[in-house]
């Protein structure tokens, strides 16, 4: 590996790479590039139209991922995906069973916030007269010494 000068501004440390040429300074470089940039996310709408262009069969699936700045293997996957669920866009009851699913578990945890609320009153009411002043517990519930 050869080295380079600082002074002459070519690489050096303020730019990632060390004083490093050749293929060790680009993989540097590359990586600090790739490290520093946030994780892209692509919405919805985008996916879609990548997809619908991809079914039509207009451009391959490289050109697209090219066009499109993402990798190729999302777009299979994006295809797959749609394929997979492609059948409940016309099953009007998917869409019914999912929301009675979901308020039968609603209402399950509003009977068991109920129930647990009413035994944590019942406690807290039962539980505060046999404590003495002192912290320590009585057997009966009248107070008297034993």
């Amino acid at each position: 590996m050869l080295f380079v000068e600082p002074s002459r501004g070519e690489l050096g440390p303020e730019n990632g790479t060390a004083g490093l040429i050749g293929r060790g300074a680009a993989l540097s470089w590359q990586t600090e590039r790739l490290m520093s940039r946030s994780r892209r996310t692509i919405d919805a709408a985008l996916k879609v139209k990548v997809v619908w262009e991809a079914l039509r069969e207009q451009a391959t699936v490289a050109d697209l991922a090219i066009r499109r700045q993402v990798h190729p293997n999302q777009i299979y996957g994006w295809k797959k995906q749609l394929q997979e669920h492609v059948a409940r866009a016309f099953d009007p009851k998917i869409g019914r069973d999912a929301e009675a699913a979901s308020n039968r578990a609603i209402e399950k945890l509003d009977a068991k916030i109920g129930q647990l609320t009413i035994e944590n009153d019942f406690l807290s009411k039962e539980l505060r007269p046999m404590s003495a002043p002192s912290g320590e517990w009585h057997r009966s519930r009248s107070g008297a010494p034993d």
